[in-house]
């Protein structure tokens, strides 16, 4: 999402004259920084809150050294009025995206890999588990139904 705004906030000037209606636009470009900036901060804080109420792993958190990133990007972004900063915030800014999604399959990898079934999730496919959910069931019963049917005929 930041790699959106960054491009919007610098794409301002052009994005007005093709007369195309960006939230940088719309609203201006301190606003889209604003913006970027506190949907970051409501990303950090919901992994925190997932953590605290049990629905995300510990090892999320690791996402949270990213945080420098984000400030870089900002930063970077907010001085949308020198254009030669463009390319700079840009990196910064994808670079954070790639560092935030491979931090969390790193996350859940060593969840996934070492932690098992200590925490009292299931990770295991559905086909592992023992008991059968509605729709296996519905499956289960249709092809015995079915096999009895082909013996009848």
């Amino acid at each position: 999402m930041g790699v959106v705004f960054v491009s919007n906030t610098f794409d301002f000037h052009d994005d007005i004259k093709s007369e195309k209606k960006t939230f940088a636009v719309r609203f201006g470009q301190m606003a889209a920084v604003r913006l970027m900036a506190n949907t970051t901060v409501v990303a950090c804080l919901s992994i925190i809150i997932g953590v605290l109420t049990g629905t995300l792993p510990v090892w999320t958190l690791i996402v949270l050294i990213t945080i420098p990133f984000v400030y870089d990007a900002v930063k970077y972004t907010a001085g949308f009025a020198d254009e030669t900063r463009y390319k700079t915030a840009m990196t910064k800014s994808i670079t954070l995206s790639f560092a935030t999604g491979i931090l969390l399959i790193v996350a859940y990898l060593i969840v996934i890999l070492f932690e098992g079934n200590e925490n009292g999730v299931d990770y295991d496919p559905p086909r592992f588990h023992k008991e059968r959910t509605m729709l296996d069931r519905s499956v289960y019963y249709s092809a015995s139904n079915f096999s009895k049917i082909s013996t009848l005929c």
